[in-house]
């Protein structure tokens, strides 16, 4: 599926292709907290029909971060010591994949860079 994206510019129109599934062995990222930001990080590790299964990766200090009690985590690969594999339903939309992970977190493909994880209380 082709999908128009506004341009930086603000009034061209660049054309992407969005990605509509993960592939074995991608990183995705599930951001979640309420007046917070906990990130999350999940390989793919199996694909079979519309479900992925993952295993979640540990979370490694990348840096502090520019707000008041924020760092920026990113994850080098290594599973979560004792992690199990589970299986969700892959989900798509116009803008691409997510896999749902819980009632209140969803994970995306990952695009590399380290996210920031930040709590206010």
């Amino acid at each position: 599926d082709v999908i128009l994206s506004a341009c930086p510019k603000g009034d061209e129109m660049i054309q992407t292709k969005e990605k509509m599934a993960p592939e074995v062995g991608e990183i995705l990222l599930a951001e979640w907290g309420y007046e917070a930001s906990y990130p999350e990080f999940y390989r793919v590790i199996g694909i079979k029909g519309e479900f992925a299964t993952l295993v979640e990766l540990e979370r490694v200090y990348a840096g502090a971060g520019n707000m008041y009690d924020s760092r920026y985590m990113t994850t080098l690969g290594a599973e979560v010591e004792g992690a199990k594999p589970f299986r969700r339903k892959i989900k798509t939309t116009q803008y691409g994949f997510y896999v749902k992970i819980n009632s209140y977190k969803y994970a995306y493909a990952w695009n590399g860079k380290a996210a920031i994880e930040y709590n206010h209380h």
